[in-house]
């Protein structure tokens, strides 16, 4: 196998490797802010409905809507972060099968 050819393959699956680590953090980094976003609105919305002395039954409609809008949210994401990594271990799996095809080419 050629050193050049090596080195070329392996550029490219770390390439590939270090732009899919990127998405995934953007992903995670997706997640913690939808996660404080959901906080803080719920918390505003404590404080809004506490001071119109509005009944707990709107409070409790809000959250749980709320929190579905979350669980949705945090649930697409997270199947977002999934297809990621599966394709991390795809780019190494077809880096390792070009390496051992070229090896093979040399022997």
């Amino acid at each position: 196998m050629t050193v050049d050819a090596e080195e070329e393959l392996f550029r490219n699956y770390q390439k590939t490797r270090v732009e899919l680590e990127e998405q995934e953090d953007r992903v995670k980094e997706y997640l913690r802010n939808g996660e404080d976003y959901t906080q803080e609105l719920l918390y505003q919305v404590r404080q809004v409905v506490g001071k119109r002395e509005r009944s707990m039954d709107s409070l409790m409609d809000i959250q749980r809507e709320l929190q579905r809008n979350e669980a949705n949210y945090l649930e697409e994401l997270t199947q977002e972060r999934k297809n990621l990594i599966q394709q991390q271990d795809e780019a190494e799996s077809d880096y390792r099968k070009k390496r051992q095809k070229l090896i093979q080419q040399e022997g």
